[in-house]
């Protein structure tokens, strides 16, 4: 059985404050008594459900589209629920905690609980959501050497409310990129479902020349 992860876009979908979000102009052709519907889009790439590749952080990291398509299928996905609050961060110790059950991993999932203010209220779901620490980050590259994905139920893996911190943490992440080792977010993930049963990702960022990240549909095969 399949679950999507991804959200619905539409034009209310929260956003970053001051950023673009999601633009629909309708474009009507008439041919030969035919009538064909197009629409023209103009969506921000990292509105809705979405995954950052290396260079969103990284000038010399692998775009979104460099990166092959079976990058993108995790076999070893873990769950880890870290409740946080507002503007609370994922530190090395929560993943110390669980290193066992992540240690195989090559996609860690952060349900931190935040993700039911999407609906609830969604200037808080935008403004004050928690991250993942510097530390974190760290902890990631350098004992977790499988992990190729992290995915969150927050609009980033960077607390915004911390800036130094979320600036910090997708540096850390993005750069080692450089070192042939890329690791990719997937931000403003659904989790409102039963995981525990989980067995694969999939994740199909769209695959557009020239840009860092993209959005994605993201599915969860679970048994």
């Amino acid at each position: 059985m399949y679950l999507s992860l991804s959200y619905r876009i539409n034009e209310n979908s929260p956003g970053w404050p001051g950023n673009p979000k999601l633009e629909i102009e309708p474009f009507l052709v008439q041919a030969k008594g035919y009538s064909i519907n197009h629409h023209k889009i103009m969506l921000f790439n990292h509105f809705g459900t979405h995954i950052d590749g290396p260079n969103h952080f990284n000038a010399t990291g692998a775009k979104i589209a460099d990166l092959p398509f079976d990058f993108f299928i995790f076999e070893r996905p873990v769950v880890l629920d870290v409740l946080k609050g507002d503007a609370e961060l994922i530190t090395a110790a929560d993943l110390q905690a669980q290193h066992d059950r992540i240690a195989e991993a090559d996609l860690v999932i952060f349900r931190t609980g935040f993700g039911r203010y999407r609906t609830l209220d969604p200037e808080r779901y935008a403004a004050r959501f928690p991250g993942i620490s510097i530390e974190a980050g760290h902890y990631i590259v350098e004992n977790l050497p499988r992990i190729r994905g992290i995915g969150v139920d927050t609009i980033s893996i960077g607390c915004y409310s911390n800036l130094d911190e979320a600036l910090g943490v997708h540096y850390v992440l993005a750069k080692e990129s450089d070192k042939g080792r890329h690791i990719v977010n997937l931000e403003d993930l659904n989790l409102d479902y039963d995981l525990r049963r989980l067995r694969r990702v999939l994740a199909m960022p769209l695959p557009i020349d020239r840009i860092d990240s993209a959005p994605a549909i993201i599915l969860a095969e679970v048994e």
